[in-house]
């Protein structure tokens, strides 16, 4: 599997490379994003890593490039970012197709967890290479917010959806295990064919998964679910 890190600090490789040794990993490692810009065709990458906390410009220039060659299964990109990165940002790189969002240092262990959660997500793994499945319209749908209380950002996929509310399974689940019943999450977008939408919803059940609701739900998303609904039936 080839990963393309783009990142500014030089060791970073090595640490990266003692940590996925057992994966199978091919590392190439790019200082200057331009440089890695100009060689996306050649390199074929299966992930992508781009620091944004390093290039805050460049990265969704990247990420553009990137998805007009790969879609999201045939090339993971994820963004690595700094603590309480901000919401509006996270949007974006939504909006332009990311896969996920992890710390800039990938330093813990619940980081290279998290990592290997995403990849598994995406079929990245040798080992499932020949077991993809195609995935519902409810699992492609992806859904990010920030965190009333710790303003952590929280990234994950939708896993069932209705004209009332979704269920939604968090990357990192014990960031959001404080959450109760009630809460309104009020900074959130949620990817849904093909578009990002902006929107506020409350916390009706916490159960590793959480159970959201839809509040003052924007008419566009309205008519995309009743269309989605409708291609179910």
């Amino acid at each position: 599997m080839k990963v393309l890190l783009i990142h500014a600090e030089t060791s970073f490789k090595e640490t990266l490379r003692l940590r996925l040794k057992s994966k199978g990993f091919d590392i190439i490692h790019y200082l200057s994003p331009l440089k890695a810009m100009d060689n996306l065709w050649e390199i074929e990458p299966d992930l992508v890593l781009i620091s944004a906390y390093h290039f805050p410009r460049h990265w969704k220039v990247v990420l553009y490039l990137l998805r007009q060659l790969y879609d999201k299964e045939q090339s993971i990109c994820i963004l690595l970012t700094e603590e309480n990165y901000p919401w509006e940002e996270a949007s974006k790189a939504l909006h332009l197709e990311a896969n996920a969002l992890l710390p800039n240092k990938l330093e813990t262990e619940l980081d290279y967890s998290q990592l290997e959660k995403i990849l598994k997500r995406y079929k990245a793994y040798k080992n499932d290479s020949q077991n993809k499945t195609n995935v519902t319209e409810e699992e492609s749908m992806e859904y990010i917010f920030t965190h009333p209380k710790s303003i952590q950002l929280i990234t994950g996929i939708v896993t069932d959806m209705n004209q009332e509310g979704f269920t939604f399974l968090p990357d990192d689940i014990p960031s959001t295990s404080d959450l109760e019943k009630g809460t309104s999450l009020t900074e959130g977008s949620l990817s849904l064919e093909g578009h990002i939408y902006n929107i506020n919803v409350d916390i009706l059940e916490n159960n590793r998964q959480l159970r959201l609701a839809f509040r003052n739900l924007p008419s566009e998303v309205k008519e995309s679910l009743i269309k989605m609904n409708n291609r179910s039936a």
